[in-house]
């Protein structure tokens, strides 16, 4: 049982390391633009994660590894994300990037806080139709997640995150970010 529990996280860490390299190689060869890319991600994996969620749900008795393979692929393909909202905090305000993330991620624990009391009071029998209903409340969020993001993203610095003068900060390459650093110390 313990190594079923892990599937899906295993395959959610291979998704998001696989998703990252395709996402820059997508970039990188101008196939999409940064805001595109972002798009992208989010939609297939929040649109794939609510189907999978759904078809779930329809699997009878005796169908436990079809639900393990459902539950699997939607955990995977939300690996995604990474490549879309997640690294979307460093192209629109890199300098506050980890402020607005921390914010993003304490609202977002709402959702922890909520939804068992949410699914308790959809699931008072526990029958198989109740749980559909989850799957679908689940999935209508997961698809106004993903339209939300794909109607409002951008892919540009944003002029409240640009420093004194409008312009975005000045990026160094590692090397030269460390001679500066040495040249401070002296």
């Amino acid at each position: 049982l313990g190594i079923l529990s892990a599937i899906p996280y295993i395959a959610y860490f291979v998704v998001i390391n696989v998703g990252g390299v395709l996402a820059d190689f997508i970039r990188s060869r101008k196939i999409l633009g940064t805001l595109n890319t972002r798009r992208a991600a989010m939609l297939i994996a929040l649109l794939g994660q609510g189907m999978f969620l759904v078809l779930s749900g329809y699997c009878g008795c005796g169908q436990e590894a079809l639900v393990i393979v459902f539950i699997t692929a939607g955990m995977a393909i939300s690996g995604l994300q990474y490549s879309g909202f997640v690294v979307n905090y460093l192209d629109i305000a890199p300098s506050f990037s980890g402020t607005i993330m921390g914010m993003g991620n304490t609202i977002s624990c709402l959702a922890g806080i909520v939804s068992p009391m949410v699914t308790s009071a959809l699931t008072p029998n526990g029958t198989q139709e109740e749980w559909q209903g989850v799957l679908w409340l689940t999935a209508g969020i997961l698809t106004a997640g993903a339209l939300i993001f794909a109607i409002f993203a951008s892919g540009e610095v944003q002029t409240w995150a640009k420093h004194k003068g409008g312009e975005a900060a000045e990026e160094l390459p590692l090397k030269e970010a460390e001679i500066n650093l040495e040249k401070d110390t002296h």
